[in-house]
């Protein structure tokens, strides 16, 4: 990575030229944006450009229509798709935020009393509640808040691979790809956290750079990367932890070429800001993970949830990261194909072809690095939860975009073009055939959707739910509008115990309103805990309503079952 990202730091030939065509100035130095008069050859003339090009062009907005024909088609989808448990987590932060929840604080009323157990900084939340008071849905409101991220993170990598000298072709063609990626298709137009990090991440990245080659806006750019990169790790640090790793490396290198010409004292001041724009992101993601153990610790069952309860779970094992199930199954039959389809064998190709005759290779084994490094940090994590890829897998793209740029640059256009459009198709493919479903589903007879209804109608407001055998899913919680107190399976008996002894001691002033469970989920309960103790709290208990094998029971029994 340190080597490949030498490429940053110095301009292309087709830029030096036309520096020296329009200035007359001979030397290489790098020049950024604002310096420019008039557009130079890497602003793509659309006009001027080849036939190619201009189909580049078309596709590109074929796919950019599309992601939005994707969004619009299920925007109002009750919150059941895949992973419905970590977007109903968001969701639920955000109801209760407009209804008069504590803003910093926000409460997640899954686990009792307190209701507060925060992971990420609000950010998002906030956004999304501020776009729902005016009278959209939370639903509506969040999934347009991450679709506007996700084209966000599009214009950044337009800005960035300015700086970087790239080709606007080369951008088409990342660009494309990352609009018919099966992953980020899905998975920007739902209600989760990842593309605000991930924008928030690449504008980090991208005004680090800035401020490494600017020579009038160091100070402003500098800052708006601290800032930037603040909210990242805020927002969630595991996102922005790739992008510091590139980031350090530009420094480094920066670093070295100073002290290769002895000016490193010289350069100091700016390497110093360069390089609190790295550690001080950090230091406010810090800050506030000590602020949500402190928060979390708080409530029982969210003792459970600190940093420290959950490092093994959150940094796996030495075996995760080394085991056949991540190198034979997980990246290559899942994190690949979600990210480039089924034809991504071609898109492998198009890396190696450019390795092979040495084009864009900096640059790519940069993007490889970036793309493997947090599934080596987190394997556990990017095992079990296939969004986390969302963080990364933007780098495979990008090694693929460069592959494919390499290709048609070498002036096997027809060759190029052919392996962008089998890759869109496989692309297309993928996630009709496995993300579709999640769209077009007819959610009216699900279960959790029709508890929560009867729910609403046997409680209420200010009246509150005990939860067994739905692990600690927020989306009864959501769904009925009612706070709750839900058993995860890996609950504490003695805990446990003391919660069935005494449910309203756990609940504050919300008075238990109905118990509900599901029989197929006791098992874990049961299996953590006890048979005899679950089996004997929810016996002798009238049943209010029934759906399925969930049923929603009295907080009193009708009589005792001994």
């Amino acid at each position: 990575m340190y080597l490949g990202v030498q490429k940053i730091l110095s301009p292309s030939r087709l830029e030096t030229r036309w520096i020296r065509a329009k200035t007359g100035r001979k030397t290489r130095t790098p020049m950024t944006v604002s310096d420019l008069k008039a557009p130079p050859a890497m602003f793509w003339d659309y006009r001027a450009s080849k036939r190619s090009d201009k189909l580049l062009a078309i596709l590109f907005s074929i796919s950019f229509i599309h992601a939005l024909f994707v969004l619009m088609i299920a925007i109002t989808n009750p919150i059941l798709e895949d992973h419905s448990f970590r977007q109903a987590q968001t969701a639920l932060s955000v109801y209760w935020l407009l209804h008069g929840g504590p803003i910093l604080r926000y409460e997640t009323p899954v686990v009792g009393y307190p209701w507060s157990v925060p992971f990420e900084f609000p950010l998002y939340q906030w956004l999304v509640a501020i776009l729902a008071a005016i009278g959209i849905s939370i639903e509506v409101a969040a999934r347009l808040v991450s679709f506007t991220f996700y084209l966000g993170i599009i214009g950044l990598i337009r800005i960035l691979f300015l700086l970087l000298n790239l080709s606007t072709r080369t951008f088409v063609i990342t660009g494309t790809l990352f609009l018919c990626s099966p992953l980020y298709l899905y998975w920007s137009r739902t209600v989760m956290i990842e593309p605000c990090a991930l924008f928030l991440s690449t504008l980090w990245f991208v005004l680090l750079i800035l401020a490494i080659r600017s020579r009038k806006s160091i100070v402003l750019a500098t800052t708006g990367a601290i800032l930037a990169g603040s909210a990242a790790a805020l927002t969630k640090a595991t996102t922005l932890g790739a992008f510091l790793a590139i980031g350090g490396s530009v420094i480094l290198v920066e670093a070295y070429g100073a002290w290769r010409r002895d000016e490193l004292w010289m350069r100091l001041p700016l390497l110093a800001g360069w390089v609190s724009a790295c550690i001080l992101p950090l230091l406010v993601g810090f800050a506030w993970l000590g602020y949500t153990d402190v928060v979390k610790a708080m409530n029982p069952i969210g003792q459970s949830m600190t940093s420290g309860a959950l490092f093994s779970w959150n940094f796996g094992t030495l075996q995760q990261r080394f085991s056949v199930n991540l190198w034979g199954w997980v990246i290559p039959r899942r994190m690949v194909p979600e990210t480039l389809g089924y034809g991504f064998i071609f898109g492998v190709v198009s890396i190696i072809y450019a390795l092979v005759s040495r084009r864009h290779v900096r640059l790519i084994l940069a993007c490889l690095s970036a793309f493997i490094l947090p599934i080596l940090v987190f394997p556990g994590l990017h095992s079990t939860h296939s969004y986390y890829q969302y963080e990364n897998s933007v780098f495979l793209i990008a090694a693929v975009g460069l592959g494919i740029a390499a290709v048609w640059d070498s002036g096997r256009r027809i060759l190029g073009a052919l392996t962008l459009l089998l890759l869109v198709t496989g692309q297309y493919t993928y996630f009709y055939r496995d993300y579709s479903r999640y769209l077009f589903a007819d959610y009216s007879d699900d279960r959790i959707l029709r508890l929560a209804a009867l729910a609403r109608e046997k409680t209420k407001p200010d009246e509150s739910l005990l939860v067994l055998g739905l692990a600690w899913g927020s989306e009864l919680p959501y769904l009925s509008q009612r706070k709750a107190l839900e058993l995860p399976v890996w609950i504490d008996k003695g805990l446990m115990q003391r919660i069935f002894a005494d449910p309203q001691a756990f609940l504050d002033d919300y008075r238990l309103g109905a118990i509900a469970y599901c029989s197929d989920g006791l098992w874990g309960l049961r299996r953590y805990g006890d048979n005899v103790l679950v089996d004997k709290f929810l016996a002798g208990r009238e049943v209010l309503a029934e759906v399925s094998d969930c049923r929603l029971v009295s907080p009193s029994r009708a009589a005792d079952p001994r």
